[in-house]
C-alpha cells in the first residue's frame, strides 16, 4: 500500500539526487538578476523572468513556508525553486543547486503557491528562483529566517468532535521534527487496536504524511459509513503510536 509507493519515491528521489538533479535542463539563456523583477523591467522574449515573495519571513524549524511565485512561460524552459543558505553566492543555478536544502520544479505554472517545510537548523535561508537554461541562472530570490527552538509538543485535534457523511475534516497537530520522514496521520476505525503503525495501515481510510513538519493542519473526507473513528499520529512508517483522537461520522 502506501509503503511501496514511498520506497519507491524515496529511491526516485536520491537518484535524482546523486545524479545532478538539474542536470536535464535546457534552454535560452536567462537574464541574471538576484532580486525580485520588476514588472517595469523589459525582458526580451523567450528569456525567463519571475518574482517570489513570502507572507512570513520568520518561521520555526519544521514549520510549513507558503511561496508566491510569478514566472514568465519559456517553451523547453522547467524553472525550479530551491531553499538555499544566505551565505551562498547568487546568480548560477549550477551552484545553487550544489547546496540547495529542498527544491521544487514550477511545472508549466507562470503562477501560484509553494509549500515548502523550513528545515530543522536556524539561520538565514533564501528561495532563489532557478532558469533550466544552457547557462543556468538564478532569477529573482526572497529571503527568510529560521528562529527558535524546535517544538517539544506532540498534539493532534479535529475541528469538530461529530461529523455528516463526506464532510470536510480539519486535523491541527504539532509533532518533532526529528521523527522519520515518514511519520503519518492515518483515518482510522475506532475500534481497531491502538499502537502498531502495521495494525493501522492494515485497515486505514486515508493518511498523510508529516515529511518532518513541526505543526500544520490537514484536510480529510468524513467516511461514507456511520461510526466511530479515530486520527491516530506515527512517529514513522512502521513506528508506534504517538497521539489519537476520536471522533464520529453521523
Amino acid at each position: 500500500m502506501k509503503k511501496t509507493f514511498v520506497w519507491a519515491a524515496i529511491i526516485a528521489f536520491a537518484g535524482l539526487t546523486s545524479c545532478g538533479k538539474k542536470a536535464e535542463k535546457k534552454d535560452e539563456p536567462v537574464k541574471d538578476t538576484t532580486s525580485t523583477v520588476s514588472q517595469d523591467q523589459k525582458t526580451p522574449a523567450g528569456v525567463l523572468s519571475g518574482t517570489l515573495s513570502l507572507t512570513q519571513n520568520v518561521v520555526e524549524p519544521g514549520e510549513e513556508i507558503k511561496l508566491n511565485f510569478t514566472a514568465t512561460a519559456v517553451e523547453g524552459n522547467n524553472p525550479w525553486v530551491g531553499i538555499i543558505p544566505s551565505n551562498a553566492p547568487h546568480g548560477s543555478a549550477d551552484k545553487n543547486d550544489e547546496v540547495d536544502i529542498g527544491y521544487k520544479y514550477l511545472d508549466g505554472k507562470t503562477d501560484g503557491e509553494l509549500i515548502f517545510i523550513a528545515p530543522s537548523d536556524t539561520g538565514s535561508f533564501d528561495f532563489r528562483l532557478n532558469s533550466s537554461a544552457e547557462d543556468k541562472k538564478e532569477v529573482a530570490s526572497v529571503s527568510f529566517r529560521i528562529k527558535g527552538p524546535a517544538n517539544t509538543k506532540i498534539e493532534i485535534s479535529t475541528d469538530k468532535k461529530s461529523y455528516a457523511k463526506g464532510e470536510k475534516m480539519i486535523v491541527t497537530f504539532r509533532s518533532l521534527v526529528t521523527w522519520d520522514g515518514n511519520a503519518w496521520i492515518g483515518l482510522i476505525p475506532a475500534a481497531t487496536k491502538h499502537g502498531k503503525a502495521e495494525d493501522a495501515d492494515a485497515v486505514d481510510l486515508g493518511y498523510k504524511y508529516l515529511e518532518k513538519r513541526s505543526k500544520g493542519s490537514f484536510e480529510f473526507t468524513a467516511p461514507s459509513e456511520s461510526g466511530k473513528y479515530s486520527f491516530r499520529m506515527f512517529d514513522a512508517e512502521k513506528g508506534k503510536e504517538v497521539k489519537s483522537v476520536d471522533f464520529s461520522v453521523d
